[in-house]
């Protein structure tokens, strides 16, 4: 029998997490979906910080080890959080037009009891799976706090990091594609880096947890994709894998989505730096 196990990414916005989830996709035993539902880690973090009486315009900012919350109370909040359909249909619903959500997913069945946040992010994901896999999940930016309830309940988690000058430059000086809005104060991006890596050191000796960083992924993608299958326990990469390109889910050509280099569907290391 297929064991099927649980796959979460996330990392800084603007750190290769796109690259890393297309990547992995393209192993025949990983199915990871690229951002299907960020409005529901976002609403999940707003009613959360809503009991702690905390009012915030971007509520995945915020860091436990500021002493903004109690991850331990954080924890026991996805734990005891039910879901409605209503709720589920009216995340879904906003996020029809938004561009954050990278990719559609459909409304599950959900019993008049609701559903809990776990089990509602496997059935989002299980609906939308394209093959037979060991690994299914799904690739979030910025949302590193749900990493340890993710560890709790079994999950195999990866986290990369970048060069926070280039963080700084890709999301506010971009020769191409703007991403992540408007420009933002360099402060405000290097805590919300600082907060990553604080997550990091924090994963850092757990055995679930697999931490990579952008430059070796695109100087090495072999060493560090092989690095990642053995964390995963599932056959690794030959050599020449990628030599054609990077294709996407529904097998076409996948163009990256960089803020620098001309668009590629090519592991290039012309972004570092």
């Amino acid at each position: 029998m297929l064991m099927v196990n649980r796959l979460f990414i996330t990392g800084m916005g603007r750190s290769g997490t796109t690259l890393l989830d297309k990547l992995l996709s393209s192993h025949p035993k990983v199915d990871v979906l690229s951002q299907p539902f960020p409005l529901l880690f976002v609403e999940i973090k707003r009613l959360f910080l809503s009991m702690l009486g905390h009012s915030r315009y971007y509520v995945l900012n915020d860091n436990c080890f500021d002493g903004d919350y109690s991850l331990e109370k954080f924890n026991s909040f996805l734990d005891d959080k039910r879901f409605s359909t209503q709720e589920v249909e009216s995340i879904l619903n906003e996020m029809k037009d938004f561009s954050g959500q990278m990719t559609k997913v459909k409304l599950p069945y959900i019993g008049s009891k609701g559903v809990s946040f776990l089990n509602l992010y496997d059935a989002l994901i299980l609906g939308e799976l394209q093959k037979k896999v060991c690994f299914f999940g799904s690739k979030e930016i910025m949302c590193e706090e749900f990493v340890p309830f993710f560890l709790q309940n079994n999950t195999k988690v990866i986290m990369i990091v970048r060069d926070p000058r280039d963080v700084v430059a890709s999301i506010n000086y971009p020769r191409k594609k703007k991403y992540l809005g408007d420009k933002k104060p360099t402060l405000f991006i290097l805590e919300s880096w600082r907060r990553t890596i604080d997550y990091a050191n924090w994963c850092q000796p757990k055995t679930s947890v697999c931490i990579i960083k952008y430059e070796e992924l695109v100087d090495s993608p072999y060493r560090v994709l092989n690095t990642i299958t053995q964390f995963l326990g599932i056959d690794p990469f030959k050599e020449h894998f990628f030599d054609d390109g990077v294709y996407d889910r529904d097998g076409s050509l996948w163009t990256a989505n960089g803020s620098f280099e001309n668009q590629t569907s090519f592991i290039t290391t012309q972004s570092v730096g």
